[in-house]
């Protein structure tokens, strides 16, 4: 996948995308960052994703968006290695992906640490787009 980062000024969930991705935890809660975004503007989405049960490092996928649990529980910190299976498993999609710096707001990352890893991994092909603002 290509990597091209762009500044969306807060309108991450717009454009001409064929998938979101979220932010998340592993025990659901939706308070802050991201996905406190998502569960306002997309409140039966987000009852869905709370029905399921997920591991750090996955992806999940419900309709367009793809949740990204960074962190076991919202206290922890997100994890480097979690972050890293994330966006080996995201190098396969084809399309057009829209993310932040995961794992960095809420979380804990370091921006350049994420960055690098969007750089090995998601360097061929085209349609990965990073929200820089």
């Amino acid at each position: 996948m290509y990597l091209e980062t762009k500044e969306f000024q807060h309108q991450y969930f717009y454009g001409d995308f064929d998938r979101w991705v979220v932010t998340v935890n592993c025990v659901g809660v939706m308070g802050a960052g991201l996905a406190l975004a998502f569960r306002q503007k997309f409140p039966s989405l987000a009852s869905r994703f709370n029905e399921l049960k997920i591991v750090p490092g996955s992806i999940t996928e419900i309709d367009k968006f793809l949740f990204v649990a960074t962190k076991n529980h919202w206290r922890n910190p997100s994890k480097l290695e979690w972050v890293e299976n994330i966006i080996i498993s995201m190098s396969e999609l084809k399309g057009r992906t829209k993310l932040v710096d995961i794992g960095c707001q809420n979380g804990g990352l370091n921006r350049n640490d994420v960055r690098d890893l969007y750089k090995k991994y998601l360097s061929e092909g085209e349609g990965v787009f990073v929200n820089v603002s």
